[in-house]
């Protein structure tokens, strides 16, 4: 009976551990660079900013990061800092966030010219998302198949991305992109719903 109970986890469990690509090597890099990049992307935000912008990114960054419990429909905005530009902060669209188990969640932004697609699951005490960024109607590769070497990347398939995702109530959420691949240096993605 205990192999038969044991059986039956083993069978229910390992698909849902086996959803989460591990990490390349490039990403891990840049969420341990995470502080560093928020530090960065935000002294330039506050510094030279404009005042709606500014106020759009303290409403996104409020609030303690709280046990995740994201599954539904969110209205999602970018908010980008960095060196191109200080601070955007772009229209809104619809996100979607769906469970895969009790610590991992699938993501798509659903619209807009830049769209993406990934997992947030809980690693390491905090939930990270890693997915791919693409433009039209779906990318050509996931996360998963991505080349483990940067300058084996085709850019027209797909962006590799990665984030720290922190739910702060029912209502909010946000995912914060250390150093994405492509434009500035600190992104946030705000949820609302």
């Amino acid at each position: 009976m205990r192999r038969l109970c044991i059986g039956l986890f083993l069978a229910v469990a390992l698909p849902a551990f086996a959803q989460t690509p591990p990490l390349r090597d490039a990403e891990r890099e840049r969420l341990d660079r995470f502080e560093e990049a928020a530090g960065r992307g935000l002294l330039t935000a506050f510094s030279e900013g404009m005042t709606g912008e500014i106020a759009a990114l303290t409403g996104a960054l409020s609030g303690r990061a709280r046990t995740p419990s994201p599954e539904g429909d969110w209205s999602c905005r970018m908010i980008r800092m960095g060196e191109l530009t200080p601070l955007v902060v772009f229209d809104r669209f619809t996100c979607r966030i769906g469970r895969i188990s009790a610590t991992e969640w699938q993501f798509d932004k659903l619209d807009g010219s830049e769209r993406m697609t990934g997992i947030i699951a809980i690693e390491d005490g905090r939930a990270l998302y890693r997915g791919v960024g693409f433009s039209g109607d779906g990318p050509e590769m996931t996360y998963a198949e991505l080349p483990e070497r940067q300058d084996m990347l085709d850019l027209g398939r797909a962006i590799p991305q990665v984030a720290v995702f922190e739910q702060t109530g029912g209502g909010a959420a946000r995912l914060m992109f250390p150093y994405p691949f492509l434009e500035g240096t600190f992104d946030v993605l705000e949820l609302t719903r």
